[in-house]
C-alpha cells in the first residue's frame, strides 16, 4: 500500500511540475534579478518570436507548450507575436493554424506584471479568420489596462503626418 502512495505521489508531482509554467530570460546576457524587471505573461497559444529583434532562447522555437513567462529589463520592448493552435478535425487527422507575426510594443517598468491577451476563437473557422488578422494587446495584471505603446513605425507614421 505504502509503495502504490509512493508512486501516485511521484506521478503527481511529475504532471504539477509539467504543467507549471516556465520563466524565461531574453538571454544569458541579459540576466534580470527578482524585483529589478518586468514580467510578461505569455498564454500557450500565443508564441514570443522575438523580442528587440533577437529571439528568446528556449522559447521561440516552443510549439503549444505551456504558459510562459518572459522577464524583461525595464524600458520599450518590440514584441513579435504570433498565434498558433491545432485543431482536430477528425479521428486522427489535426490542422495546424498560424498567424503571420505581429510587431507590438511593451514599456516594462520593474516589479509589474503584464499579460500578453487575445480573443480565444471557440472554432477551427473562427482561428482560421483571427489567423488572417491577429489582434493581441498587452494589459497590466491588476490594472487590467491595455499597456501597448506605439510601435517605432507608428510614431515614425504620426511626425509624419504632422509635418505641414
Amino acid at each position: 500500500m505504502k509503495m502504490i502512495a509512493r508512486t501516485l505521489f511521484i506521478c503527481l508531482l511529475l504532471v504539477v511540475a509539467a504543467c507549471s509554467t516556465k520563466q524565461y530570460q531574453l538571454s544569458e546576457g541579459t540576466y534580470v534579478g527578482a524585483g529589478e524587471g518586468a514580467v510578461l505573461k505569455v498564454p500557450a497559444r500565443l508564441q514570443i518570436l522575438a523580442v528587440n529583434g533577437s529571439p528568446i532562447p528556449n522559447l521561440s522555437s516552443q510549439f503549444l507548450m505551456n504558459d510562459a513567462e518572459v522577464v524583461l529589463p525595464q524600458g520599450v520592448h518590440e514584441l513579435e507575436v504570433r498565434y498558433r493552435d491545432i485543431w482536430d478535425i477528425g479521428r486522427d487527422d489535426h490542422m495546424k493554424v498560424v498567424s503571420d507575426s505581429k510587431f507590438m510594443n511593451l514599456k516594462a517598468e520593474p516589479g509589474k506584471t503584464y499579460q500578453l491577451t487575445y480573443k480565444e476563437p471557440a472554432d477551427l473557422q473562427t482561428a482560421k479568420i483571427f489567423a488572417e488578422n491577429p489582434h493581441f494587446v498587452v494589459v497590466e495584471v491588476g490594472a487590467m489596462a491595455k499597456i501597448e505603446a506605439p510601435t517605432e513605425k507608428q510614431i515614425e507614421q504620426q511626425r509624419i503626418a504632422q509635418q505641414p
